[in-house]
């Protein structure tokens, strides 16, 4: 067995535009591109379009509200995949493998990170100050995942998460100042 260097170049770019449409309240858009070409791997390239619009409100000081919506696309590119084993082994050990008995997993079965897939999302996100020291959030989000190209494996996903947090900072009152004559 072989152990070959995998390494990966990765490219990303992003532009976002954002509208104030009243006094606090904006609008946004933006796209971003992420590509990564990877060497030694079952895929080449893999590359992910993301195009997000977005509202974000501060309606009174205290409140902070953010909503966005995503859909991006991730293209897997080629899939090899018995690269692994066609560059990890020698030409004859490949010879003498079944691929169709020699392996637990079916080996058309795709790696989830290289796999084609199209994802719609919507994340939500509240804060409140009610004081100079106290924060609190709390965020929901929605995504839906579809496979399209896979064949074998998971074929499409939808999640839900949620979260919330609170935060205190002492302000004033324990920092004192020494002073050097």
């Amino acid at each position: 067995r072989r152990n070959l260097p995998n390494s990966y170049r990765r490219n990303d770019g992003r532009i976002e535009l954002g509208y104030e449409i009243f006094e606090r309240t904006e609008i946004s858009a933006g796209y971003e591109r992420e590509q990564i070409d990877r060497s030694w791997t079952e895929a080449d390239e893999v590359t992910e379009d993301q195009f997000r619009v977005g509202l974000h409100s501060r309606p009174i000081e205290m409140l902070d509200l953010r909503i966005d919506g995503t859909w991006s696309d991730r293209d897997g590119g080629d899939y090899f995949y018995n690269a692994p084993l066609a560059w990890g082994f020698s030409p004859e050990h490949v010879a003498e493998v079944d691929l169709e008995t020699d392996f637990e997993n079916n080996p058309l079965l795709r790696k989830n990170n290289f796999a084609d897939r199209e994802r719609i999302g919507v994340d939500a996100r509240l804060g409140v100050v009610p004081h100079e020291s106290v924060s609190l959030g709390a965020q929901l989000g929605w995504a839906n995942d579809d496979f399209q190209n896979s064949q074998l494996g998971l074929q499409s996903r939808s999640s839900l998460a949620w979260g919330f947090d609170a935060s205190w900072t002492p302000v004033g009152g324990g920092a004192r100042v020494l002073r050097h004559p």
